[in-house]
């Protein structure tokens, strides 16, 4: 089951996930700053990929605070998966890859933790339909899967590419599924995102970064537009409801 901290988000409420955190000072700062995840990548060929040893920095960094540690893999063995989960305790595991729905469920009940899925629109050609949303989520029932990542549809790439995309079309998923909407999401622009989508939360990581690293200051930007977007939804409900 998802962490506690998790469980109580209103309907106003938007999780934050920072992700591609390579350094124990900057996954402080975003928890400090009111991220709710803090993403650290043990994907040996991507470029924000961080050794054990880092990882367990980022983990201590992060201890006594109310912000989730979310390992996040690509096509990696159970037997890998086990040992950095084993030794770092994360509140999630995030599976980026083409992992399948029974993959999925073998890490949940291996490690007892709730997975996010990431799930990619794979075209040749211009941005994933509604239809294809629905198809790509039904592959990956919420009994088994937590939550959805939903990511920019960039053809052999795993997330982390700073793309935007027509995010509108993914709100199809966020009327029945909790979903992470991603993919070139920047302070700039999520909150015309969030509107767009209502996901049940946003997961940054070029969006937040100068020169490949993670950039304190645009950090913060990011989680208080955010904030700002919340404000905005919780002002019209309640005017929906005067």
């Amino acid at each position: 089951m998802p962490a506690k901290w998790l469980e109580e988000m209103t309907e106003v409420s938007i999780a934050t996930k920072i992700c591609g955190v390579q350094e124990p000072e900057h996954a402080a700062h975003a928890s400090r700053a009111g991220a709710d995840m803090v993403g650290v990548v043990l994907y040996p060929k991507s470029k924000r990929s961080v050794s054990l040893e880092t990882a367990l920095k980022i983990r201590d960094a992060l201890t006594g605070s109310c912000a989730g540690l979310v390992l996040v893999f690509v096509n990696q063995p159970l037997g890998d998966i086990l040992e950095f989960c084993t030794a770092c305790r994360p509140e999630y595991v995030q599976l980026a890859g083409n992992e399948s729905a029974r993959e999925c469920v073998q890490v949940a009940k291996m490690l007892d933790l709730p997975v996010i899925k990431s799930i990619h629109g794979f075209l040749a050609q211009g941005t994933p339909s509604e239809p294809w949303f629905l198809d790509a989520a039904g592959r990956y029932p919420k009994e088994d899967v937590a939550l959805l990542c939903v990511d920019a549809p960039v053809h052999g790439a795993w997330g982390g590419t700073g793309v935007s995309w027509e995010y509108k079309g993914a709100s199809v998923l966020s009327r029945s599924r909790r979903i992470l909407l991603a993919g070139g999401l920047t302070s700039s622009n999520v909150g015309s995102a969030i509107r767009a989508v209502r996901p049940w939360g946003v997961d940054v990581s070029s969006g937040v970064e100068t020169s490949g690293r993670k950039d304190i200051s645009k950090v913060s930007d990011f989680l208080r537009a955010v904030r700002d977007s919340e404000a905005l939804i919780e002002r019209d409900a309640r005017s929906d409801d005067s």
